[in-house]
């Protein structure tokens, strides 16, 4: 398994989680985010997915596009 930190994803995705972040109230030094990729799924493909923590709580995430509106409405209804 790989593990990759938040400012190493790809720039897009970083301002996408961002504005996921502002959207919701919360700053960005009290997450920790990054994607955890498998290298061999099931049918020979690899499997990703974000894990997003702050103080209290944890949400993971499949690595697909408009992961981070997942997360944004998460963290509204919190």
């Amino acid at each position: 398994m790989k593990q990759i930190p938040f400012l190493a994803l790809p720039r897009g995705e970083q301002h996408a989680l961002l504005g996921a972040l502002r959207q919701a109230g919360v700053k960005l030094p009290a997450v920790c985010a990054s994607r955890q990729e498998l290298e061999d799924g099931p049918q020979g493909d690899a499997m990703a997915w974000i894990t997003v923590t702050g103080a209290g709580w944890c949400r993971s995430y499949v690595s697909r596009p408009g992961w981070e509106g997942d997360l944004a409405l998460d963290l509204l209804a919190r």
